[in-house]
């Protein structure tokens, strides 16, 4: 975490930043006071002092309201998600936890969120990690499907 608050505080001067990907910290629900782990209490300290919203929060109701669950079917808990600043919410043009478990080759289901940046903040984008996607446990019929599905 001490890497994404660096890189956080480098950037978000520059612009604003997106943060997303696996965590593994589940954050305190309002319901369930004691429902945060120890890396939740990390994140949320990281989140109160930046600002940054997850897009999680603004999903609408009837989605999965986590993105892991255990091979058992036992547990289940939020802990993927997509901060933006909260002065960036208006462009958040949609939201979601995708439950789409006939294309997912994870134990995490998908979030999602569609932006609308203006012109003028899409010069200062850049990443230092290309993305890959790791299609050794999917059968041709699967990738096939899934390509299908994000084109």
């Amino acid at each position: 975490m001490e890497t994404v608050e660096c890189l956080y505080d480098e950037y978000s001067q520059k612009s604003f930043v997106i943060i997303c990907g696996d965590f593994n910290a589940e954050l305190k629900k309002k319901e369930v006071p004691n429902s945060a782990n120890d890396e939740g209490y990390i994140l949320y300290s990281f989140l109160k002092n930046r600002y940054p919203v997850s897009t999680c929060d603004i999903s609408p109701s009837g989605i999965p309201g986590y993105t892991y669950c255990s091979s058992d079917g036992k547990h289940s808990s939020l802990i993927d998600y997509i901060f933006i600043p909260s002065s960036k919410i208006d462009f958040v043009r949609s939201a979601n936890i995708e439950d789409d478990h006939h294309l997912n080759l994870s134990d995490h289901l998908h979030v999602r969120a569609e932006l609308l940046v203006p012109n003028e903040l899409r010069e200062s984008t850049s990443s230092r990690y290309p993305i890959t996607i790791s299609w050794r446990k999917a059968s041709s019929e699967q990738q096939e499907r899934y390509r299908s599905e994000i084109n």
